[in-house]
């Protein structure tokens, strides 16, 4: 495969998780503090019953992680299982 049918296949799988998950953010540092802040609130201010004060610290990297994973393109999962390279030309489907 040449370097541009390669270049075209990268940048329709990269639109076609942007369609799927349309993230809000490219990177971790393109999202804005105040941003961060609402996203992932601390769990301060959902007191969880019973919970050790040493995990607080776990609770909010878990919200910021999952925050993450939802606005932000390159923390996000692919949409789907890899294609096999058969199911990437471009060729139309066959007529039934």
């Amino acid at each position: 495969m040449g370097t541009d049918a390669k270049a075209a296949e990268v940048a329709h799988d990269v639109a076609m998780h942007i369609a799927a998950y349309s993230p809000a953010y490219a990177t971790r540092e393109d999202v804005p503090a105040e941003v961060v802040d609402k996203g992932a609130p601390s769990p301060r201010d959902h007191p969880r019953r019973g919970q050790a004060e040493k995990a607080i610290p776990k609770i909010v990297e878990g919200r910021l992680s999952g925050f993450f994973k939802e606005n932000v393109l390159v923390d996000q999962a692919s949409p789907g299982p890899p294609r096999p390279r058969s199911a990437r030309s471009s060729r139309p489907p066959a007529a039934s």
